[in-house]
């Protein structure tokens, strides 16, 4: 992706380009791509969504999808895609690297304010209410100082953060929320690395932990969009009855995220 061009675009740089067929143009031709040692690394900020969708649509993804819906909205959010497979309604997002190192590609300018944004519709989809957002220092004590506020002083029942529970040495939210925590629930952090390791091998490099602090519980999220939304969907449907374990309460239930999108999409609401 385009988001550092930096390490890309220096001198005697090889790179190509698209001739455009708009005369009125400032510039004659679109950059399409730029050669980086042996790596051809795409600058065109669509190509990848496009590349996406025929790959959704040929069945790259799931052979029973039967609908594909490119920039669907929900609530206040706009997803990249929104799929229809069998009885499950899915939510997709594509994420493009934004820097090559030595052959290993990265993601430092992972978009966590968006990431928090798509996790608060999808709290919202089940019947939830997202009743605060903070927007911290990646600083052990700063972090530490929000989820002490947000689990003494309001009245959530789970506290989720995005970013910092990578490998980085700036990434200490597990950390900090080690300092707060009364006790870890290891299961959830478990849970959302063997949902993840199914999409990608990289999940193992997550530090995410979860942990209880009185009756709410504190989750640890990646910071980037596509990886939030993941670990959410692998865990969310054990939270009601955790939040009622919390309390003192007994066994719930509750429907589905695919049930209610399914619902949503009858009523003609998926955007």
């Amino acid at each position: 992706n385009t988001g550092r061009c930096r390490e890309l675009l220096t001198k005697d740089a090889r790179v190509y380009l698209e001739k455009s067929e708009n005369p009125a143009r400032s510039t004659a031709y679109d950059l399409v791509a730029v050669q980086k040692g042996e790596r051809l690394v795409n600058m065109d900020s669509q190509a990848p969504n496009r590349a996406v969708e025929e790959w959704l649509r040929c069945g790259g993804f799931r052979q029973d999808v039967t609908l594909v819906k490119p920039e669907a909205g929900y609530g206040n959010s706009r997803f990249d895609f929104y799929l229809e497979a069998g009885e499950e309604r899915i939510f997709m997002e594509v994420k493009g690297v934004t820097l090559e190192e030595e052959g290993i590609v990265r993601f430092p300018d992972a978009p966590s304010q968006r990431a928090v944004k798509h996790v608060e519709e999808l709290i919202a989809a089940e019947g939830w209410e997202c009743i605060r957002r903070v927007v911290e220092k990646d600083e052990r004590p700063f972090i530490a100082g929000a989820l002490l506020d947000a689990c003494d002083h309001t009245d959530a029942d789970v506290v989720l953060t995005c970013g910092g529970s990578g490998l980085s040495l700036r990434d200490v939210t597990p950390e900090a929320t080690r300092d707060v925590a009364d006790r870890e629930v290891p299961g959830i952090a478990e849970a959302m690395r063997v949902h993840s390791l199914k999409i990608t091998p990289y999940a193992m490099l997550s530090r995410a932990i979860c942990a209880q602090r009185g009756r709410t519980l504190i989750i640890n999220l990646p910071g980037s969009t596509k990886a939030a939304t993941e670990n959410w969907e692998g865990i969310v449907a054990a939270l009601p009855h955790a939040v009622k374990m919390m309390a003192g309460g007994g066994h719930d239930t509750q429907k589905s995220l695919s049930e209610k999108l399914s619902a949503a999409a009858a009523r003609g609401e998926l955007g």
